[in-house]
């Protein structure tokens, strides 16, 4: 993959999935936006290990941060030619059922983001959330929970 010369924001990039992709993109030759809400320490850590990044917090929720984010990415970077949206969005879906109501997340975020959307001049027609992945510890114990109800009482 070659983004030289291309300028990308990653949303959610202060962890996970979205730190490792602003990472791939700063190897490619991008210059990229590590936009946190959450871990900040480690978010700011990478965008000063990466060749050409900054640390933007902001809520993607919220249009004001992110017309402030895609003015500080204008300014320091340049005209954002990608776009990867992985930050997470869980206030209208309980954290525990984000797996069995991804349709509702995704409608939730859209509806969240669509302002900003708006403020950018573009229209935000549909969002598929395509992954929702927990903490180890958690979907082991989840797991051990779920099979246990399947298996039940064997012996009845």
């Amino acid at each position: 993959m070659d983004l030289k010369g291309k300028v990308a924001i990653v949303t959610g990039a202060g962890s996970g999935i979205g730190h490792a992709i602003a990472e791939r993109f700063a190897e490619a030759g991008a210059a990229v936006c590590v936009n946190y809400f959450g871990y900040e320490d480690a978010a700011k850590a990478l965008a000063a290990r990466l060749p050409r990044a900054i640390a933007v917090r902001a809520d993607v929720s919220s249009a004001a941060d992110v017309a402030a984010m895609v003015d500080s990415v204008c300014r320091e970077l340049g005209v954002p030619t990608v776009l990867v949206n992985n930050a997470g969005i869980e206030k209208e879906v309980p954290f525990l059922d984000l797996a069995a109501n991804q349709d509702a997340l995704a409608r939730a975020i859209m509806q969240k983001a669509r302002p900003a959307f708006a403020e950018l001049g573009l229209s935000l027609e549909g969002f598929q959330i395509q992954n929702i992945s927990l903490p180890d510890d958690l979907q082991k114990r989840l797991d051990e929970r779920i099979g246990m109800g399947i298996v039940g009482d064997l012996g009845q």
